[in-house]
């Protein structure tokens, strides 16, 4: 432990020897959780850029949680697919709706 002091402020910091920061690491590469708690950020992530209408970054998003999900996880990689199908049918929509308003304006 490291004692460090300034202006009247007292912290202390912890320090960790490198083998078991190495040790840490690996524990969370093996562990499927974090993996899969990215996949839900990353689908959460997407479908809020869906909505937003910024659907080439949402559908970044919904790839890199197909991605990061294992493949005998029918029911999420099902529920990723279906948000992917809503964003591209969202961005057709839109170049539609955009070609639409540029012809009108002629």
């Amino acid at each position: 432990e490291i004692i460090k002091q300034e202006e009247g402020k007292i912290a202390i910091i912890t320090t960790q020897p490198e083998q078991e920061k190495e040790d840490k690491g690996q524990r969370v590469a093996d562990n499927k959780e974090p993996r899969k708690q990215m996949a839900k950020l990353y689908f959460r992530r997407g479908k809020s850029r869906r909505l937003r209408g910024t659907y080439d970054e949402a559908k970044k998003d919904i790839e890199e949680a197909l991605n990061l999900i294992d493949s005998n996880e029918a029911s999420e990689k099902k529920a990723l697919e279906r948000e992917l199908q809503k964003i591209n049918q969202a961005a057709m929509l839109a170049k539609k709706n955009i070609k639409r308003q540029e012809k009108a304006m002629q």
